[in-house]
């Protein structure tokens, strides 16, 4: 029965990996669902690989039979699930350069908000911040775990928010400068936030949006303070929002971003951020796929 459940979860997440790398690298779901029918309805000889159909596992068998079956091979499903990644006719995706190449200049945010925060949960899981402020896996496990149920489950973690604003003032364009205003939904200019904090900062220029930011991964209960005093002299936010805003958690997936402390913001920071956080969700994900 163990391994029964086992192989289950290996599946899930074999089937979850595969789905999550295809959506993240093309628009749209982009054949997919063509993927799953061949899947159930195609030996792969190749590869040795059997159908799932219902007509080849369950019909005239029975359970112990069924589970016996090579049919339940989850390796074998991991391996047909890499083969069509790699044999796309449209969008082959034979290593993790290409991936990250495709992935990293996907506009994402108009993708569906499940893909998206999976990959940035994946991408935060088990690092930690160089002195640059970018992020890098850890030596060990268990540094920051953000790719498990409860973290995906977490409200503090539920929904996609900008890092640059979607909408540049004038304010904003002295320090921000970007080839195409599509880069402002890449990965790399996305990160989560509770709902209550995205209904606060979601309209805030770039320079107010970092001074929350800031806020949010502050751990002194006196530079907190200081924080909330300046926002609310320069008149940033309301009297509710203050005291919505003293009753945040902290949100260390918002550090990489505080830390990098930036000057100027042009479209090359964004794209390599893209690549950074695609390359390391790719290198959590796959890992169920091997």
């Amino acid at each position: 029965t163990d391994q029964i459940i086992d192989n289950f979860e290996s599946a899930v997440k074999a089937i979850v990996s595969f789905s999550t790398l295809w959506r993240s690298s093309r628009k749209g779901t982009a054949g997919i669902d063509n993927v799953y029918r061949h899947l159930m309805s195609n030996n792969i000889d190749a590869l040795n690989y059997k159908a799932l159909s219902l007509t080849d596992t369950i019909i005239d068998r029975n359970s112990k039979e069924y589970f016996d079956s090579d049919v339940l091979d989850v390796a074998k499903l991991k391996l047909a699930l890499r083969f069509y990644l790699k044999n796309d006719k449209k969008f082959p995706v034979v290593n993790k350069k290409q991936w990250v190449d495709r992935a990293s200049k996907l506009a994402i945010y108009e993708e569906p908000n499940c893909i998206t925060r999976l990959l940035l949960l994946a991408a935060a899981h088990n690092c930690v911040i160089d002195p640059s402020g970018e992020l890098k896996k850890s030596a060990k496990n268990k540094v920051q775990e953000f790719l498990n149920y409860s973290n995906w489950k977490n409200l503090d973690l539920k929904t996609i928010e900008h890092i640059l604003p979607q909408k540049l003032n004038k304010e904003d364009l002295k320090v921000i400068k970007l080839d195409d205003e599509r880069d402002l939904h890449l990965l790399g200019n996305l990160t989560l936030l509770p709902q209550s904090a995205n209904s606060i900062v979601g309209n805030k220029s770039w320079s107010e949006k970092y001074k929350i930011f800031q806020l949010l991964t502050a751990t002194d209960a006196d530079v907190i303070e200081d924080i909330l005093k300046e926002l609310e002299t320069n008149k940033v936010i309301t009297q509710n929002q203050i005291d919505t805003l003293r009753n945040w958690d902290y949100l260390p997936i918002l550090k990489y971003v505080v830390d990098q402390g930036f000057k100027t913001i042009d479209s090359e920071i964004i794209h390599q951020r893209s690549k950074s956080i695609a390359g390391l969700a790719c290198d959590e994900l796959i890992k169920w796929l091997d």
